[in-house]
């Protein structure tokens, strides 16, 4: 073994997924992921919807860093979001995030403009306040809700194709 490897504390993974109590998903966004976090990330929520189960999602991003979110992490986490959409589109109840970083939440209203109209998605201060909008919408849920097919979706898709022309 090299001394100098054993030595060395792993690095943390920025981004953790806990499924453990579905049909909450806890997702912990720290610090700066990189693009292949977020490949990870968007993988293992496309495997938790593939098995059927539907699912509430709690982002915690109170301990991103925001200006670690360089342009090619940000067109890979967009990328990533767009495969296994439809599954995920379908399996998704709601979506509760919790920030109070106003460079973050910028962030993410510009991600949820070039990704479109998925689910209900909230922003929140505080977990207590996020896991009480999810539980509500976990009690309410209807798997059979559908989604508006307006326009809206075609735009979606012309910015990812725009976003993997930029990939390019």
């Amino acid at each position: 073994m090299n001394p100098a490897r054993s030595s060395a504390p792993a690095r943390p993974r920025p981004i953790t997924v806990d499924a453990a109590e579905l049909p909450v998903v806890e997702i912990i966004i720290e610090g700066a992921p990189t693009e292949a976090d977020c490949l990870r990330l968007f993988e293992t929520l496309n495997q938790i919807c593939e098995s059927g189960e539907r699912v509430a999602n709690i982002v915690d991003l109170r301990g991103l860093n925001p200006f670690a979110l360089t342009p090619a992490i940000r067109q890979t986490a967009a990328r990533a979001f767009f495969d296994g959409i439809d599954e995920r589109r379908a399996r998704t109840i709601c979506e509760a995030r919790i920030t109070t970083n106003a460079l973050t939440r910028s962030f993410l209203k510009a991600f949820d403009w070039i990704t479109g109209p998925k689910w209900p998605c909230a922003l929140f201060p505080t977990r207590e306040e996020a896991v009480a909008w999810v539980n509500e919408r976990v009690e309410t849920d209807s798997p059979m809700r559908e989604h508006s097919s307006s326009g809206t979706f075609a735009i979606s898709a012309e910015l990812h194709d725009l976003i993997e022309q930029m990939a390019r």
